[in-house]
């Protein structure tokens, strides 16, 4: 709460409000019958000092943040692209997008996610890490990924060098379902620090 005193030259008063409406009795009230008003505002003591501590929180906390931010900067890879290839005995389309977290500090080094399809087979799946990401060389990856139901399992690794936009060669080999292609077309970006 918040405790105004009014007076004018003639007639003192206290109001005693909440903040919010404090605001509006200065705005209507700047002047009293033609005299000007004193506005005194008294804050109550425990109420400035957990003011002062949530506002020490809330600058300690962004301090913390810009500094695990720092700290936890990360390489990140992203493998997108179609293709084709014989899998299962079958020529097929197939399409990935896969994002894994190469190097970092934070809880998702080395983790990937992302989906592959295979058309002529109705396989569309989501697939996570099934062995950590791989640099094979300066700027080669090597992705290990499968599905939880053990439907795809497959290594996709990049042909250096690499290149701007979907001009990359991405070899895929599968043992679920069991086969191999290659993509032409393929994303590749590598961010972050090497």
């Amino acid at each position: 709460m918040i405790e105004l005193k009014i007076s004018s030259y003639h007639s003192p008063r206290r109001w005693t409000l909440q903040s919010h409406k404090m605001v509006k009795l200065q705005a209507r009230r700047r002047f009293y019958d033609g005299k000007i008003l004193y506005i005194h505002r008294q804050r109550d003591p425990a109420m400035k000092h957990a003011l002062m501590t949530i506002g020490l929180i809330v600058v300690s906390l962004s301090l913390v943040g810009v500094t695990v931010v720092s700290a936890q900067s990360s390489e990140q890879v992203v493998f997108r692209g179609t293709g084709a290839g014989s899998f299962q005995k079958t020529s097929t389309a197939f399409s990935f997008s896969i994002w894994c977290e190469a190097a970092s500090s934070n809880s998702y080094a080395t983790e990937c996610n992302g989906s592959m399809s295979f058309n002529s087979l109705g396989i569309t799946k989501a697939v996570g890490d099934t062995a950590p990401i791989r640099e094979l060389a300066e700027g080669q990856y090597q992705m290990t990924v499968g599905s939880v139901d053990g439907s795809v399992a497959c290594s996709l690794t990049n042909v250096l060098p690499l290149t701007g936009g979907s001009t990359n060669t991405v070899n895929v080999q599968c043992t679920s379902p069991k086969g191999s292609g290659q993509s032409t077309n393929a994303v590749v970006q590598v961010t972050g620090p090497s």
